[in-house]
């Protein structure tokens, strides 16, 4: 079954300087609706928030794109990224830079959120992403991972999951260089996102974005672990 955009299996390159404060920079006294668009994800986490933390990022050139169910979209840098219509996301929302190509001083930084029409279609992920070895931990409301490696590419991965969201940074860097955001500083943006996820209110998702439909394997292995229970 595919789930997951080609976006988060991609380990590309990335560095570490010491940013800033863990609040967002954005604040609203109203709830803040679901408009099923790349607004979204920026009122999650936004881009000028990002570069507030960590001024270093704001120097290059963000590459960004929104994708939805049932549709496909090029992106210069990974080629075609497709949801399919049995995907359990409904869209995603990518926004990236990447100092070069692979190699001495690369570096990457790669923010996706991703929603999923139902708290029962993200458990479903999570799930999948646990078995292939991700090692998720309950935190609240959320379910939070973090991977990281100092082999020949440098790389923290920050998984965090709750709400119908999935929120996931990236950052790499050559053996060379040094990462955007070490572990310790990407999990201080940790709280504001958890609060604008936990705050804002889920709305139906609008008619351009197509319900999911399973395929009929799905639909009997479902059918099979709901007699099961």
């Amino acid at each position: 079954m595919k789930t997951m955009l080609s976006i988060l299996l991609i380990i590309s390159t990335g560095s570490l300087i010491s940013c800033g404060q863990a609040a967002n920079d954005k604040n609203s006294d109203e709830r803040y609706k679901l408009i099923h668009s790349a607004d979204d994800a920026e009122y999650i986490i936004s881009w000028d928030y990002i570069v507030s933390q960590c001024p270093d990022i704001g120097t290059y050139d963000k590459q960004e794109f929104f994708i939805h169910r049932g549709d496909s979209k090029q992106s210069n840098a990974r080629g075609i990224s497709v949801i399919e219509m049995d995907s359990p996301v409904a869209w995603s929302s990518i926004r990236s830079i990447m100092t070069g190509m692979k190699g001495e001083g690369s570096r990457s930084f790669i923010i996706n959120v991703t929603y999923y029409d139902t708290a029962a279609y993200l458990d479903e992920q999570i799930e999948l992403m646990a078995i292939q070895g991700i090692p998720f931990e309950m935190e609240g409301d959320f379910t939070i991972a973090v991977m990281k490696s100092s082999l020949s590419t440098k790389y923290v991965q920050l998984h965090l999951a709750g709400h119908q969201f999935y929120v996931q940074f990236i950052t790499t860097a050559s053996a060379d260089g040094t990462l955007f955001f070490s572990r310790a500083k990407l999990m201080e943006l940790l709280s504001g996102i958890k609060d604008r996820i936990s705050s804002l209110e889920i709305t139906p998702l609008p008619a351009e974005i197509p319900d999911r439909e399973l395929k009929e394997t799905q639909d009997l292995q479902n059918t099979l672990r709901e007699v099961k229970n």
